[in-house]
């Protein structure tokens, strides 16, 4: 479930997040989630509990997908 007034999710097993909606699609990388969230009217500038916004998840995952592991 969302509470739309915080933008938080309740999962019926594990419980509540304090993540914004918005910054757990991108930690999912759901790009098309994470625009239509915006587009609705999601925080952009509100982070997580440590304060990480969308923007900088997905940045940080580009920057992982960018610069892989050397193997």
């Amino acid at each position: 479930d969302v509470d739309t007034a915080s933008g938080t999710t309740e999962h019926p097993t594990l419980g509540a997040s304090r993540s914004p909606c918005v910054v757990l699609a991108a930690w999912g990388g759901h790009a098309s989630t994470v625009a239509a969230l915006l587009d609705a009217g999601a925080d952009a500038d509100r982070g997580d509990s440590h304060g990480q916004t969308a923007l900088y998840v997905a940045a940080s995952q580009a920057e992982h997908a960018l610069w892989p592991a050397a193997g």
